[in-house]
């Protein structure tokens, strides 16, 4: 009996790591494509000759396509296996952003953006219903950490690699590479995800999943989420829309190696969202939230500062509790529903207004 418990122990704990590992490179993958184009804008202006606020084009429609495909999957998902859907979503995704390396028409990079983030919503609408399911109460609070914490390294790791491919052989060169990069994760994610085990496929019904849509969007509670989660999402992406065509501005005139180096400052919201859930067994989630999106405000203020290493040193701030209120927003969420049956939808609508994102950039900058 006692050898018996021990290999069931072990069972469980390699499970976990599997469900970790892969949750944590499924992050990586979705976002290094999502945010391929933000630091190479500049690029894309020149070789297609359009405008700044034309190119942030690429970053806002892959937005949309993900806005539109947790739409599609709110109705869809519960009726599909969880970890099927996210392999799919992800090997679909990296062949589009594959195909997007050998486009000469803008127009046509726009329609390829919008299908892969349709695609990539595949896997963001499902994660946290999987883990949710899937992962004991005692852990998710890891397990979430740590699969934000692949958002934000898939992140940093996608502008990084991309400014320094492209400043080597072109946009193209960067999308090519990482697309087979994430290709090569999904093979892994595919032939690695443990299968769900308390997933029970259900019937679509349009009535029923309007009803807890409507009941969703009544709570001010959630609400009050949505709004924190589209403002400061909102704002993070236009400060970095922003910032590579200022750091390659005559104002500082940096070349792309040292453009890249912005993108670091994403090692700041790794560990601001392990410590966000470690901080979180010990503290209320409103209170955690609370303090702070107040840290974060402090940062966005001390960032208007032209001085270039003062910047670098706020922006590491700013991210840092930046990354911290979207742990605490989770934390909030899992809080509020933890009772209840997690189904997808409830998980779609907190995580919608995440991919909302707004522009702005000097128009007065060179970069044709």
């Amino acid at each position: 009996m006692a050898v018996e418990n021990v290999d069931q122990k072990y069972e469980v704990t390699v499970r976990f790591r599997l469900i970790r590992n892969c949750m944590l490179l499924s992050g990586i993958s979705v976002f290094a494509q999502l945010y391929l184009f933000q630091p190479i804008l500049s690029d894309l202006c020149r070789f297609f000759s359009i405008t700044p606020a034309t190119s942030s084009l690429t970053v806002s429609i892959t937005t949309v396509g993900i806005a539109v495909g947790l739409l599609y999957w709110a109705f869809k998902a519960d009726s599909i296996s969880r970890e099927k859907l996210m392999g799919i979503s992800l090997i679909l995704s990296s062949v589009i952003t594959i195909v997007s390396a050998f486009v000469g028409n803008y127009f046509v990079l726009l329609v390829l953006s919008l299908i892969k983030g349709i695609a990539l919503a595949g896997v963001s609408g499902v994660a946290l219903a999987y883990l949710s399911e899937e992962v004991d109460t005692s852990k998710i609070g890891l397990a979430i950490s740590l699969y934000l914490s692949g958002n934000t390294l898939g992140g940093m790791l996608g502008r990084v690699v991309a400014t320094l491919v492209a400043g080597c052989g072109g946009w193209q060169l960067a999308a090519l590479f990482i697309g087979i990069g994430s290709l090569i994760v999904g093979g892994f994610f595919c032939k690695m995800i443990p299968a769900g085990k308390n997933f029970s496929a259900t019937p679509f019904t349009l009535r029923e999943k309007i009803t807890q849509m409507r009941s969703l969007l009544t709570q001010p509670t959630f609400i009050s989420m949505y709004m924190i989660a589209a403002l400061s999402m909102g704002i993070f992406v236009s400060v970095y829309n922003y910032l590579s065509f200022l750091l390659e501005s005559p104002l500082f005139a940096l070349p792309h190696h040292l453009v890249a180096m912005i993108f670091m400052m994403y090692i700041a919201g790794i560990i601001g969202s392990v410590v966000a859930g470690s901080l979180s067994d010990k503290f209320a989630p409103e209170i955690l939230l609370q303090g702070t999106l107040l840290l974060m405000g402090i940062g966005m203020l001390l960032i208007g500062n032209e001085t270039l290493d003062y910047s670098f040193r706020t922006r590491y701030i700013d991210f840092f509790f930046f990354r911290n209120s979207y742990t605490g927003k989770s934390d909030c969420f899992y809080t509020c529903t933890k009772f209840k049956k997690q189904c997808n939808l409830c998980l779609l609508v907190v995580l919608l207004p995440r991919f909302k994102s707004y522009w702005f950039a000097d128009r007065n900058c060179i970069c044709k």
